[in-house]
């Protein structure tokens, strides 16, 4: 073998390696360029609901204490939807916030394109607040120990309990059992506070300022008067009673104050009532909106589009899935007395088949009871 052809060879490996050293080099700056890109492309989804239309908003600050920071995007198990990098969560308002605590900007929803993980399990699911309605402290603590990040109490639950029916407790009633659930649980606990137990606003900001002497993190104010003939406050004096009720709730130790607007489960479903006695509440500092009753998911769009709080709605017969109702723009999702309704019905269904029939197929229901009570209970 001459020398010649030895050199050429050596020359021909050299610009072979040479040449596979930047096709190697050109790949991975392709990589990297992608990956930039495709992070951009993820953060500006972020900003924005499914829709297209942006979802950051001026919004009140809430409990820096009560904010779960979370990193590293996800699909959501719920809506499927993939989140930004990082954000921040209140459980009891159903909304995370574009920026870290102390910003005054924080995004409504359809909120799935943000996720949280779940203390309890790990798992990543709709920031879409799943509020769960306990009707005593052993509830409370079942329903926390499933994954519910927030509870709330449910003024018909806690009623039956009393073998009384809704609207019955009084102020000093709906306090005690509200404090005795913050103290079962350690997550944050709001409460269905009715009218606030009297007409005028003064009487509400009290009922509000005893909410938070109690340890709560949240309380809901209604605009019906409670009286039988299912009459609804005048608009101005119901948004007077919103503002005294925020000044309550954001005067020491800040509560989330949900303003309830009743028309649609006092039967009068006018919507457009509804939105603009919504809009008044919003303008007098509400943190969320809340109409019950509201059984059509067109009905739920319009009445986002048309304020700029949370809205938090009820779940009912019509009403489409969580993640239909996530994908409209809900920041919370409310199950009302349902649950303490489902223990009835499950009580009234055994009772009825040892009466009737004399058998007791409600035994495995039972059995599956005490090893829910003896893993959460000890």
């Amino acid at each position: 073998m001459t020398v010649p052809f030895v050199l050429a060879a050596i020359v021909t490996l050299v610009v072979v390696f040479w040449w596979l050293f930047l096709a190697a080099a050109a790949v991975v700056a392709t990589v990297l360029v992608l990956r930039v890109a495709a992070t951009v492309l993820v953060v500006r989804a972020s900003m924005r609901c499914s829709s297209g239309r942006p979802v950051l908003a001026q919004r009140p600050l809430v409990p820096d204490e009560l904010l779960v920071e979370v990193h590293d995007g996800a699909s959501c198990e719920v809506c499927g939807i993939h989140s930004g990098p990082t954000s921040w969560f209140h459980p009891s308002v159903g909304h995370p916030t574009a920026t870290r605590p102390g910003s005054t900007s924080l995004r409504s929803g359809p909120c799935a394109l943000t996720q949280t993980r779940q203390a309890t399990s790990g798992r990543f699911t709709c920031p879409v607040d799943l509020s769960s309605y306990p009707w005593d402290a052993g509830t409370a603590r079942l329903l926390a120990d499933l994954g519910f990040q927030a509870l709330a109490t449910t003024s018909s639950g806690h009623a039956a309990t009393l073998g009384r029916s809704d609207g019955s407790v009084t102020r000093d009633e709906a306090l005690a059992h509200a404090a005795a659930l913050v103290a079962a649980v350690d997550v944050p606990v709001s409460a269905d506070l009715e009218d606030g137990f009297g007409q005028g606003a003064d009487v509400v900001g009290a009922t509000v300022t005893g909410a938070a002497e109690v340890g709560l993190a949240g309380c809901s104010i209604e605009d019906f008067s409670g009286g039988a003939d299912g009459s609804i406050y005048d608009m101005g004096l119901a948004a007077e009673r919103v503002a005294a009720a925020v000044e309550a709730a954001h005067g020491g130790v800040r509560l989330v104050l949900t303003a309830r607007a009743e028309n649609f489960v006092r039967g009068q479903p006018d919507l457009a009532d509804t939105i603009s006695r919504l809009q008044a509440y919003q303008e007098a500092g509400a943190d969320v909106l809340y109409a019950p009753g509201l059984a059509d998911i067109d009905d739920v769009r319009r009445l986002v589009g048309a304020v700029d709080r949370p809205v938090n709605v009820l779940l009912r017969p019509g009403l489409p899935p969580v993640a239909a109702l996530a994908q409209a723009g809900v920041a919370r999702i409310s199950v009302g007395g349902a649950f303490s309704q489902v223990a009835l019905a499950a009580l009234t269904r055994a009772g009825r088949e040892l009466l009737d029939r004399g058998t007791y197929g409600f035994m495995d229901l039972a059995a599956e009871g005490r090893q829910q009570a003896a893993r959460v209970f000890g």
